[in-house]
């Protein structure tokens, strides 16, 4: 990792001045760089410097803690001499919190903890401990540790484990990974964006703005807060935590509340017959197959097909089945019929003689033909109300061959049960989910 450039030249342009002094707003000439003045012997360049001010005694930081520092601590030095007396307050003479004062300021709770914290020996320098290496020395390798670890604060709670070693195979983790819900799946693919964004902007406030260093607390905060801004923003009954880890556990828990519709087979008008078709089209195969049937006013049995086909979608296959049925009905000399199919896309394109679909727009034009012969209209109704199209359709793509059914008696058993249900006008039930509200399971 490489340290910021803007801050090193600023301590840089600090340093310089104070050897070589400025008049007004002229420099005085630079007899030497920095980089050649700060020796081995004396410290070295880049990220080290600060580091080895604060736990190497070499000359150069003799000088300056004598200087700066001689009654504060190099960390707090630059905030004015106040640490002396704070310390005067909250310390009594033998090294001991004084605990009277802490009361006074602080909750008891708190004051308990900073009591049994340590103070060490007044004589003893103090020692710098990086936290992120066991032997408490500073390396580049941890710093870079640092960087994951804002990655792996909002993995762990989604249980998913950084072990990229690109951002875009990081990026791959998070949006190939299952959601469990709708609001799953929008954390997943916005959480690795915001890091990037808020890392980035880091770097560049560092590098070309007034920011001094990456405070790792802020972006998790402004990250977290950003995620509940989009959460809030497109399911507004969802209320959000600041704690990242409450957040996921109630995320992972919300169900989509179910919408339950009663749908029922509508018997068509007097005098007329009621076509019902449906198409399928097998994934696993790759077989399609068309299926429908025809009933009488009180919903008795006139006619039913199953047919396998050749065709490259879903939609080609109902088209296909309602352009079946019609020619069968238009062959046998019946011309009061109505057409009922569960895609509404192709109702429209009918009814309004639209023929958008290129992919369609063949078959589309056959179908136009027979209806205008027929004087059929096509309506659209819910896919529960064509069970037994729908049955039939599915079966036709387990077969080589197609087959018409006039008699009652042939069909199976199992498309006879929902026959039976749609002609005693049994209603059945389909369920919804409602995108924006949620429960917690």
């Amino acid at each position: 990792m490489n340290p910021p450039k803007a801050p090193l030249n600023l301590i840089e342009k600090h340093f310089s001045k104070f050897l070589w002094d400025s008049t007004g707003d002229k420099n005085k000439f630079h007899w030497n760089s920095w980089k050649n003045l700060c020796i081995p012997e004396e410290g070295d360049i880049e990220i080290r410097r600060m580091w080895r001010f604060r736990t190497c005694p070499f000359l150069w930081a003799d000088y300056l803690k004598a200087k700066y520092c001689s009654r504060s601590h190099p960390a707090t030095a630059a905030f004015g001499g106040t640490i002396g007396q704070v310390k005067d307050h909250l310390l009594k003479w033998n090294e001991e919190w004084n605990t009277h004062k802490l009361e006074q300021l602080l909750p008891t709770h708190i004051v308990h903890h900073i009591s049994i914290i340590s103070r060490g020996k007044q004589n003893n320098n103090d020692q710098a401990i990086w936290k992120l290496m066991e032997n408490g020395y500073y390396s580049n390798a941890s710093a870079c540790e640092a960087a994951r670890h804002l990655w792996e604060f909002f993995e762990n709670p989604l249980e998913i484990r950084h072990q990229a070693t690109s951002i875009s195979s990081a990026l791959n983790q998070w949006w190939q990974r299952k959601p469990k819900n709708l609001v799953h799946k929008m954390i997943l693919h916005i959480i690795p964006i915001t890091i990037s964004c808020e890392l980035w902007k880091s770097y560049t406030s560092c590098k070309f703005g007034e920011g001094k260093k990456v405070v790792l607390y802020k972006m998790k905060s402004q990250i977290i807060w950003n995620i509940n801004a989009a959460i809030n923003k497109k399911y507004p009954s969802i209320n959000t935590h600041s704690h990242w880890y409450k957040n996921c556990e109630m995320i992972e828990d919300l169900k989509p509340i179910p919408i339950w519709k009663s749908v029922l087979w509508e018997v068509p008008p007097s005098g007329f017959l009621k076509l019902n078709t449906d198409g399928s089209l097998n994934k696993q195969n790759g077989k399609a197959g068309i299926g429908g049937i025809l009933r009488d006013e009180e919903g008795g049995f006139v006619m039913a097909f199953s047919m396998p086909i050749i065709c490259n979608s879903v939609s080609e296959a109902k088209l296909k089945a309602i352009k079946y049925g019609c020619e069968w009905c238009k062959n046998k000399g019946i011309l009061n019929f109505i057409v009922e199919s569960d895609l509404r896309m192709i109702g429209d394109m009918l009814q309004t003689k639209t023929l958008s679909n290129n992919k369609l727009k063949q078959e589309a034009e056959k179908l136009l033909y027979t209806l205008d012969i027929c004087r059929a209209p096509i309506n659209h109704c819910l896919r529960e109300a064509i069970q037994v199209a729908d049955w039939f359709a599915k079966e036709a793509t387990k077969a080589n061959e197609g087959i018409i059914h006039t008699d009652f008696r042939q069909i199976p058993k199992a498309a006879k049960g929902p026959f039976f249900m749609d002609m005693w006008q049994v209603p059945s039930f389909r369920i919804r989910y409602e995108k924006s509200n949620f429960l917690v399971s």
